[in-house]
C-alpha cells in the first residue's frame, strides 16, 4: 500500500516526511537566526558596559585604600610634629623620652619604633628598648636623615627592613632645630608595614579571587601587599651587628617586581589616577588601577588579570557559542531522526524479535533500544511495546533463576555469620527489587527478637525494635511458629495487624512479608520485607522467596556450626597475637617460600614500612631494604645470609643509619619454625634495637678510661714529688721543698675536687643533694667567682653586670661552682687573642647570667646532649670538651636544684652558655636547708 503524497525516485523511495524534515530544519534555522543575532549584539554591548563597571570598581577600591593609607600617614606626620615640640625630646632627655615614647606607642599600634637621632645621625634612644638595641649606632647614611639636613618639614622614607625590630617599616621623621636654626637631629617613628599589609589582606578577602592590591613607595618598590607579613621573613634575615647601607626591603619580601615594572608605576608616582589594561611580560593581560598617596609620594595599585575581571562576559560569550553549536547539532540530529522514522525502526524491531528468547545473544539484544518506538501511537509503537513486554518477562525469568543460583553460591561462600546476613540482604534487594528489608534474629542474651541487619530502615526503628518470643501479634513470631510465610498485604485493613498499625504508620510501610529461615543450630531468624504501598505478591514471587529462604537458612546454619567450632581457636589466636604485639622486639614469620605470613607492629616500625604492605613483599626484599642502610652493607648482608641459611651464627649485630640520620644498632636472630612432628613449616626473625645498650657500654668504657686518667695524673704528681722529697741522697733547700709540697697540695686539692664532683653527681642522680639556702647578693657572688678565676683569665674577661642585682636566697658555694665551671670552660675553648664575656641582668623575674667565648662553638645537634653526665664529644676540629664529662652535668644539676634553667646558644662565632635563677622563689631571708 502506498501512502498518499509519497514520491518515487530512482534508487529508492523518498517520502514527503523527509521533505518535511528538511523544511522543518529550515524553519528551525530561521527561528534561531534572530535569536543568535540578538545575542551577539547583547554580547558586544554588555562587554563594553561590564568593562567600564569593572574599571570603576577597581578604581574606587584603589581610592579607598589610598584614603585610608593617607589618613594613617597624616596621623604619623602629626605625631612626629607634636613630638618635635616636646622640650625633653629636643634636649634628648632619655628618662623623659622613655615615658613620652611609651605613651605614644601604647596609643598607636601601627608604630613599632620611636627613636631620636642626634645631629650626627647616631641613635640616642629608641622605644621599645629590647635586646636588639641599636643605641649608639650611626644612621647618618639613611636617606631620610640626609633629607632632614635640607628640610624643616616632616619627611617620609621609602620602605626598608629595620635593624632594630627586624621588621619591614617606613619612617616618618621630623627635623629638630633650635632657635638659632642649628640642626639638633631628628625625631622619627617607624610605621609597621605589616599593619598596612594586614589591612590590604582584609580588603583582599572581601574582593574577587585573583585581585592583587599593593602599595608602592616613592622609590617604586612594593612596601605593602597581603603577602608581606613578618611571619614570612626568612630565617637568615636577622639583625646585623651594625646597620648596613641598604634603603630597600629584602628581595625575599617582595613579589617578582620585574614583572610589573612598566608605565603604571611611573604614572602613579607622578600623581596620576587611572585604570588601564596592559600586557605583562608573560603575555597575560591585566587590568591595573592606580591612585597616588600625595602626602608621602606613594601610590596604590589594584591589579587583576583581565580573564578574572571580565570572566562574566567571557563566560556568556562561550555559552553563546556553545548554544549556537548545540542548535546546529540539534537541527542535524532532528533531520536525521525524521529520515529514519520508518526504515530504521522496522530493521531494529525485526532484529530484536529474532533475538528474543535466545539466551546466547541476550547481551546483544539489550543494545537495541526500543523505547523511542514504544512511545509512538502507530502500529510500530504497538509492535515495539509488545516485543519489549515479552522480552522483559523472559529476561526476568532468566534473571530470577541466575540470581537465585548466584545468591546461593554467595551466601554459602563464607562462614562468617555477619557476612552471610549481609549477603542475604544484598541478594534480596537485587532479586526482589525491594528497598526495605531486615533479618530479625533471637538475641539469646536478652531473650527477645531484634533486627540483626537491615536495608533502608530508620536507625531508631532498627535500634529500638524488641519482639517478645511469646507475642502472638508479631508476624515474625507467627512465621516461626507456623514455619510458613506470613503476608500482611495492607496494614490499614488487616485485622490481625491492628495492634501494630501505629508503628507501621510511624515507620512508613503499608505491607510486609515475614519469611522464616528454618535452622536447627543457628538462632531462630526471620526475613522481613517491607513495602511503602499495599502489595500482593504473586505465586511465582512467593515460590522464588521460599526457594531463596532455604538457601539463606542453609548458609546461616553452616555459619553457626563454623562459629561454634572455630570460637576456641580464634580466642587462642587472639591471645597469641596480643602477646606478640606486646613485645618490644620485632617479629617476622615467613613461609617456606619466603612470603611474609606475620609481622608485628614493632618489626614494621624498624623496617620503616606500613604493616598493611608487609605481606605484599617477601622476607628477602624486606631484609635487603633494611641492610641497604647498614654502615657495612656487604658484610652485614653476608652475615645475615649465612644466619638465615644456618651456615653461621644465628645472631647478627650491625649498625645502620636510622631515619633520623643517627646511628642505630640492631641485633637480628633467625630461627626455624617446626610443627609437632618436628617438620619444618617456616622460618622466623627476631629484631632488637640495641642502640641504648651499646651507648651504655661505650659510656661505661669512656667513664672508666676518663676516671682512670683523671685519678692517675694527680696521683702520679703526688707520688713523684713525695718520692723526690724522701730521697736521702739529695738535700733540697726550703724554697724548693715548699714548692714541691705546694704542688702536692694543689694536686691533692684537684683530686679532692674530682672526687667531690663524682659525689655531687651521684647525689644529684640519687636525689640526695643538699643545698644550704642563705641570703647572697648576686652581684657580689659573681665578682667573688670572677676573682677566683682571675689568675687564669687575666685581662681577657669583659664584665657587664647589672648593679641592681638583688639579694637572693641560694646556696652560694654551689652557684659559685657553676660560675667557675662555665668560666673555666669558656677559657679552655676561647682562642688566646679573644675575650671572654660575662653579663648578668634581671629578666622576667629571673637573674640571667651569660658567659660567651669566641671559640669554635657547639654544633646545634649537640645542644641537648652536652649537659648529660659523662658526655664527651668532639665539637669540631679545634674544640674538644675534654675532662670526664662531669662539669656541665653538675652545673645543670646545681641550677635546676635552685629551680633555674641552663642552656647553650650559638654565638656566631663561639658559644654562649647561660643560666637563670628565679628571684621570687628564693626571697626568704632565713637560711634553710633543702634536699633535692
Amino acid at each position: 500500500m502506498r501512502l498518499p503524497g509519497s514520491i518515487k525516485i530512482k534508487g529508492g523511495g523518498l517520502s514527503l516526511r523527509r521533505n518535511l524534515g528538511i523544511q522543518m530544519l529550515a524553519l528551525y534555522m530561521l527561528f534561531i537566526g534572530p535569536v543568535l543575532a540578538g545575542a551577539l549584539i547583547f554580547n558586544t554591548l554588555a562587554r563594553l558596559r561590564l568593562t567600564a563597571d569593572v574599571k570603576s570598581a577597581d578604581l574606587a577600591l584603589a581610592q579607598a585604600v589610598a584614603l585610608e593609607t593617607e589618613a594613617a600617614l597624616q596621623n604619623a606626620e602629626q605625631t612626629v610634629v607634636n613630638l618635635a615640640q616636646q622640650p625633653p625630646i629636643r634636649t634628648a632627655d632619655i628618662a623623659a623620652m622613655r615615658q613620652i615614647f611609651g605613651h605614644v606607642a601604647a596609643a598607636r599600634n601601627d608604630i613599632n619604633l620611636i627613636y631620636r637621632l642626634d645631629e650626627r645621625g647616631v641613635m640616642v634612644y629608641h622605644y621599645p628598648e629590647g635586646e636588639r638595641s641599636t643605641v649608639g649606632f650611626s644612621f647618618s647614611f639613611r636617606q631620610y636623615y640626609q633629607d632632614a639636613l635640607r628640610s624643616a618639614e616632616p619627611i617620609f622614607s621609602s620602605g626598608r627592613l629595620s635593624p632594630t625590630t627586624g621588621k619591614p617599616v617606613a619612617t616618618a621623621a621630623m627635623p629638630l632645630y633650635n632657635e638659632e636654626d642649628v640642626f639638633l637631629g631628628i625625631i622619627a617613628t617607624n610605621l609597621a608595614l605589616e599593619k598596612l599589609s594586614e589591612t590590604l589582606a582584609e580588603m583582599a578577602r572581601t574582593q574577587p579571587a585573583g585581585m592583587l592590591i599593593t602599595i608602592v613607595d616613592q622609590a617604586g618598590q612594593v612596601i605593602a601587599y597581603p603577602g608581606l607579613l613578618q611571619a614570612n621573613l626568612p630565617d637568615d634575615m636577622l639583625l646585623p651587628e651594625q646597620p648596613q647601607e641598604d634603603e630597600g626591603l629584602p628581595k625575599a619580601l617582595l613579589p617578582d617586581w620585574d614583572a610589573w615594572q612598566d608605565g603604571v608605576v611611573t604614572s602613579v608616582l607622578a600623581g596620576e589616577t587611572g585604570a588601564v589594561v596592559s600586557q605583562a611580560p608573560d603575555g597575560s593581560e591585566w587590568l591595573r588601577s592606580h591612585v597616588p598617596i600625595l602626602v608621602a609620594g606613594w601610590g596604590v595599585l589594584v591589579q587583576r588579570p583581565t580573564e578574572v575581571a571580565f570572566a562574566t562576559i567571557d563566560r556568556f560569550h562561550r555559552m553563546l557559542i556553545a548554544a549556537i553549536i548545540v542548535y546546529l547539532i540539534g537541527g542535524v540530529i532532528f533531520w536525521l531522526l525524521l529520515s529514519r522514522r520508518v526504515i530504521v525502526p522496522l530493521e531494529q524491531l525485526a532484529e530484536f524479535s529474532r533475538r528474543v528468547g535466545n539466551p546466547q545473544p541476550c547481551r546483544d539484544r539489550h543494545q537495541i533500544d526500543l523505547a523511542p518506538w514504544s512511545e509512538r501511537q502507530d502500529q510500530i509503537g504497538h509492535l515495539a511495546t509488545s516485543l519489549t513486554t515479552m522480552a522483559e518477562n523472559i529476561d526476568r525469568r532468566f534473571i530470577e533463576q541466575s540470581t537465585l543460583l548466584e545468591t546461593g553460591r554467595a551466601v554459602v561462600s563464607t562462614l562468617e555469620t555477619s557476612e552471610v546476613i549481609e549477603s542475604i540482604l544484598d541478594a534480596v534487594q537485587r532479586l526482589l527489587s525491594v528497598e526495605r528489608c531486615a533479618i530479625v534474629t533471637l538475641d539469646e542474651r536478652l531473650g527477645v527478637f531484634r533486627i540483626r541487619a537491615s536495608r533502608g530502615l530508620p536507625e531508631d526503628y532498627v535500634r529500638n525494635l524488641r519482639i517478645e518470643p511469646s507475642d502472638p501479634k508479631s508476624p515474625a513470631v507467627r512465621a516461626l511458629r507456623t514455619q510458613t510465610q506470613v503476608l500482611i498485604s495492607d496494614t490499614e485493613t488487616e485485622a490481625s495487624y491492628q495492634a501494630l498499625r501505629i508503628r507501621a504508620r510511624e515507620e512508613g510501610y503499608r505491607s510486609l512479608l515475614a519469611v522464616p529461615l528454618l535452622t536447627q543450630h543457628a538462632p531462630p531468624a526471620v526475613l522481613v520485607l517491607y513495602n511503602p504501598e499495599p502489595h500482593h505478591y504473586a505465586d511465582t514471587e512467593l515460590e522464588l522467596i521460599a526457594s531463596f529462604a532455604n538457601h539463606a537458612a542453609m548458609a546461616m546454619e553452616n555459619a553457626a556450626l563454623y562459629s561454634r567450632s572455630d570460637a576456641q581457636l580464634q580466642e587462642q589466636t587472639r591471645r597469641l597475637e596480643a602477646i606478640v604485639e606486646s613485645l618490644n622486639d620485632g617479629l617476622i614469620l615467613e613461609g617456606l617460600g619466603g612470603r611474609v605470613l606475620f609481622c608485628n607492629q614493632r618489626a614494621a616500625d624498624l623496617f620503616g614500612i606500613r604493616r598493611s604492605l608487609v605481606r605484599k613483599r617477601s622476607a628477602s626484599t624486606l631484609i635487603e631494604t633494611l641492610l641497604s642502610s647498614a654502615n657495612d652493607a656487604q658484610a652485614a648482608e653476608q652475615a645475615v645470609l649465612a644466619a638465615r641459611e644456618g651456615k653461621g651464627a644465628r645472631t647478627v649485630d650491625f649498625t645502620r643509619t636510622g631515619r633520623d640520620g643517627r646511628p642505630q644498632d640492631l641485633r637480628s636472630h633467625f630461627f626455624e619454625v617446626t610443627d609437632a612432628r618436628g617438620e619444618l613449616i617456616g622460618r622466623g626473625q627476631l629484631w632488637q634495637e640495641i642502640t641504648h645498650d651499646k651507648d651504655l657500654d661505650r659510656m661505661k668504657s669512656a667513664l672508666v678510661s676518663t676516671v682512670s686518667h683523671e685519678l692517675r695524673t694527680p696521683l702520679a704528681a703526688i707520688k713523684g714529688y713525695a718520692t723526690t722529697l724522701l730521697a736521702e741522697d739529695v738535700e733540697w733547700d726550703s724554697a724548693t721543698q715548699r714548692q714541691f709540697l705546694q704542688t702536692i697540695s694543689d694536686e691533692s686539692d684537684r683530686l679532692a675536687a674530682f672526687v667531690n664532683n663524682l659525689l655531687d653527681l651521684s647525689r644529684l642522680e640519687g636525689g640526695s643533694l643538699q643545698i644550704h639556702l642563705e641570703p647572697y647578693h648576686m652581684g657580689e657572688l659573681i665578682h667573688e667567682a670572677v676573682q677566683r678565676e682571675e689568675p687564669r683569665l687575666s685581662t681577657r674577661l669583659n664584665l657587664d653586670i647589672d648593679p641592681d642585682l638583688p639579694v637572693m636566697t641560694l646556696d652560694g658555694p654551689r652557684v659559685e661552682t657553676v660560675l667557675r665551671n662555665l668560666l673555666e670552660n669558656a677559657d679552655k675553648h676561647a682562642p688566646p687573642d679573644t675575650a671572654v664575656e660575662l653579663s648578668a641582668h634581671r629578666r622576667n623575674g629571673d637573674v640571667v647570667v651569660w658567659i660567651r667565648d669566641y671559640g669554635p662553638g657547639v654544633p646545634k645537634e649537640l645542644h641537648g646532649k652536652i649537659f648529660d653526665r659523662y658526655y664527651r664529644a668532639e665539637m669540631s676540629r679545634t674544640r674538644d670538651m675534654g675532662g670526664a664529662g662531669l662539669g656541665l652535668a653538675i652545673c645543670k644539676g646545681f641550677v635546676e636544684a635552685h629551680g633555674g634553667r641552663i642552656w647553650v646558644e650559638d654565638g656566631h662565632p663561639g658559644s654562649v652558655f647561660a643560666f637563670s635563677l628565679p628571684i621570687e622563689q628564693h626571697d626568704s631571708a632565713a637560711p634553710t636547708k633543702q634536699e633535692v
